[in-house]
């Protein structure tokens, strides 16, 4: 905290990224290694990037091969151009050279709080929110653009993540966006990363059955389980009344994921995930059937999704996951993979 501590001169930020720190809420990007052929399982590995969501709380801890904070968030504030970027080359001079994926502003309304313009809606989750209210805002998005370019001019270890994308509209007029504050920069005089790499968060049913479509123009993919799965299913995963209906292991909710990695592979676009399901230890096979390059974990699902990689061969898993899709539903699933966790 103390590099961090000499690089923020802002104390509202060092205020909220102590705060982050210190709630523990971290979660660490683990990298698959498949092993063919060897029968020794996969090999499991921190990979060596980070997430940045300016809008929440986050903490540092030991991830099998190092120190990596994934998720170091702002707390919901409107900040100008200057703060923000104050915040963002801190957080990539921490990082030690290690990418760092910034997520946009994901302004929904369990997620920000007054200082967010917005007007009244019926349904605000399917409402104004993630790269809608950005693309509506273009003020305020032009604002975190610049930011995030001139915060990575010197170490380039910077990548861009859109959230909320349902196509490939959005993902144009993002980049387009992105290229536009490159030319105002460069007009200026002003140092910015150049080779910015713009990703998509797959959290949509839309973005899902697209993928093919969005890969061929984003850098890379990070599947959002946690949205992806309540929108598939029309399920609520905050309403206890219908907490049964939200399974991430409902065949309609994994064989979207099969084919968003796989449409991520035919293009040659890095897939990682993130969200509950993300290191569930019964899942984890699945993922690694799959082809999944790199999902996230918390610090205290770290010994045992550790153990859990380890135990599956390549073989094996993928013997599980044709089981488990093949399944009529989460009940099915949900047997079959409590019996073969190891």
């Amino acid at each position: 905290m103390a590099a961090l501590d000499s690089l923020l001169g802002n104390e509202t930020l060092k205020e909220s990224l102590s705060a982050a720190l210190a709630a523990g809420r971290l979660s660490h990007s683990i990298l698959l290694c498949g092993e063919a052929g060897t029968g020794a399982g996969f090999a499991a590995r921190c990979l060596a990037a980070d997430y940045l969501y300016p809008n929440g709380g986050a903490s540092a801890a030991q991830v099998l091969a190092g120190q990596s904070p994934e998720y170091l968030l702002l707390a919901g504030r409107v900040n100008g151009e200057e703060e923000q970027y104050g915040f963002y080359a801190a957080c990539l001079a921490a990082a030690q050279g290690r990418p760092v994926t910034i997520c946009t502003f994901d302004v929904a309304p369990d997620k920000t709080g007054t200082e967010f313009p917005r007007e009244e809606e019926a349904n605000p989750a399917m409402g104004l929110c993630g790269v809608r209210y950005c693309l509506a805002h273009p003020d305020f998005f032009e604002t975190q653009l610049r930011a995030l370019l001139r915060a990575g001019a010197e170490r380039g270890n910077i990548r861009l993540m859109l959230p909320m994308v349902t196509g490939v509209q959005e993902l144009r007029a993002a980049r387009t966006m992105l290229e536009q504050e490159k030319q105002a920069l460069s007009a200026r005089g002003v140092a910015f990363d150049g080779a910015i790499s713009l990703g998509v968060m797959i959290e949509t049913p839309a973005a899902a059955v697209i993928a093919d479509l969005l890969a061929k123009e984003a850098d890379f993919f990070s599947i959002g389980t946690n949205d992806l799965v309540q929108y598939i299913l029309a399920a609520d995963r905050g309403n206890a009344d219908i907490a049964e209906l939200y399974a991430p292991c409902h065949p309609a909710v994994l064989r979207s994921i099969r084919d968003v990695i796989a449409a991520g592979r035919a293009a040659d676009v890095p897939v990682c995930m993130c969200g509950e399901a993300a290191a569930d230890p019964c899942l984890i096979p699945l993922w690694m059937a799959f082809g999944l390059d790199s999902f996230s974990a918390g610090p205290s699902a770290l010994p045992e999704v550790r153990r859990t990689v380890s135990r599956w061969t390549e073989e094996e898993a993928l013997c599980t996951a044709k089981e488990a899709l093949a399944c009529p539903d989460a009940d099915a699933v949900r047997a079959l993979l409590a019996a073969r966790r190891r």
